[in-house]
């Protein structure tokens, strides 16, 4: 499989129509290269530890390639982000790449496209960072756990090894991966983090009152 092929397959696993921005593009890259590259041809990228986590310039020339050829579509703004789309001719080569990939590959696809797409931005990163170390040494990501002890950062990556067994599990016995759990949490994370965020500013704003002299002072 080449890097071309790798790409259009990765954004096939997901709905038709559905958008990337360039940070999620490169984490649902980075995942699938880490995890399951000796299944694809791979790895096929160089990620390095960068400001937001793994990154690999190489990601956005192969990107604009596939745009110059009509298989992708690009909206790119001012401040050099965009939405990244498949267009039809892209959707067919990927969906022909995608079919032809074991099961068990095929799902861990799918899944990290459901999971990428389904965390809030700051808590994928932490996610990411906190299950490979290595990719966080430059990160200028807060550690939310650290700051936000109340919201959970801990979520569930998609598990290839659980999906190779899950493809044996004749029987259905092992669990799915849960996302409705997922959303849940993330959901709380979010109102605990903008709760504590609150009280951060109730507490500053108490101490801002006590400092100040009193109307009723001589």
């Amino acid at each position: 499989m080449q890097r071309s092929e790798m790409i259009l397959a990765a954004l096939a696993a997901a709905a038709e129509g559905v958008q990337f921005d360039p940070v999620r593009i490169q984490k649902l890259l980075f995942l699938i290269d880490r995890e399951v590259a000796q299944y694809i041809g791979g790895p096929h990228f160089d990620f390095q530890p960068c400001l937001y986590g793994p990154f690999d310039k190489a990601v956005f020339d192969e990107l604009d390639a596939l745009a110059r050829i009509g298989q992708v579509r690009i909206e790119k703004s001012d401040h050099r982000a965009y939405g990244l789309t498949l267009t039809d001719a892209g959707r067919a080569v990927g969906t022909t790449v995608l079919l032809g990939l074991p099961d068990f590959v095929r799902q861990y696809f799918r899944e990290c496209v459901e999971w990428v797409l389904l965390l809030p931005l700051g808590l994928l990163l932490g996610a990411i960072h906190h299950k490979y170390s290595d990719m966080a040494v430059n990160s200028v990501v807060l550690d939310m756990a650290a700051r936000y002890p109340r919201a959970p950062v801990k979520f569930p990556l998609p598990s290839f090894l659980s999906g190779v067994a899950r493809t044996l599990d004749m029987g259905g016995v092992l669990d799915e991966y849960d996302f409705d759990s997922a959303l849940e949490h993330s959901e709380r994370a979010i109102h605990d983090a903008w709760r504590a965020v609150g009280d951060e500013l109730r507490g500053a704003m108490d101490h801002f009152h006590d400092l100040q002299p009193s109307r009723h002072a001589p």
